[in-house]
């Protein structure tokens, strides 16, 4: 049985250390890049939700808002496992929505009590989000990432040497938004 969610409920959190990508410009705006050019493609009812350490704890209603915030982010340190829950907690506030949470990342180093506590807060609450996370680089302790993400099924990982080769995938898995149950 094929179930439709009508409406997208997203999270995108960019854990982006300064490092420069293949091309000469930095990792972030690869990923700003081709995130802008997948977002211009959201409908009008579907709520994105771009973390930021600053800023209201808030889904944005229009693509010129979640745009504005995508091009805002910086390369400010976050805390990811925080970022994680504030972004289960706010995809789970919409009912019959498909939830998906992006998390891009060069710089993450292994959290995975405080990780754990996300995903178990999304078990806890049926809230039934999918979680991809794209490794980027050599900057991260992929090993513990990987590790981590391989012991939930519903956590996708992948690791990418430069953020130019994450743009296929990401737009697969952003347009794939059909749940088969």
């Amino acid at each position: 049985m094929f179930e439709i969610f009508h409406i997208k409920s997203v999270g995108i959190i960019l854990d982006m250390a300064i490092k420069s990508a293949r091309d000469g410009r930095s990792y972030l705006q690869n990923v700003k890049d081709f995130l802008v050019v997948n977002i211009s493609k959201i409908e009008a009812d579907d709520r994105i939700y771009v973390y930021s350490t600053t800023g209201e704890l808030e889904m944005y209603e229009t693509i010129g808002e979640v745009v504005a915030a995508i091009d805002q982010t910086t390369h400010d340190i976050i805390d990811v496992p925080v970022a994680l829950k504030e972004c289960v907690y706010l995809v789970g506030q919409y009912d019959h929505a498909h939830r998906s949470i992006f998390l891009f990342t060069n710089r993450y180093k292994a959290d995975d009590v405080r990780m754990e506590e996300a995903i178990q807060f999304d078990k806890d609450k049926q809230i039934e989000t999918q979680f991809f996370v794209y490794g980027i680089g050599f900057g991260y302790d992929r090993k513990a990432l990987e590790k981590f993400c391989q012991r939930y099924p519903q956590v996708k990982f992948r690791h990418y040497v430069d953020p130019a080769d994450i743009r296929q995938d990401f737009t697969d898995d952003f347009s794939d938004l059909i749940v088969v149950r």
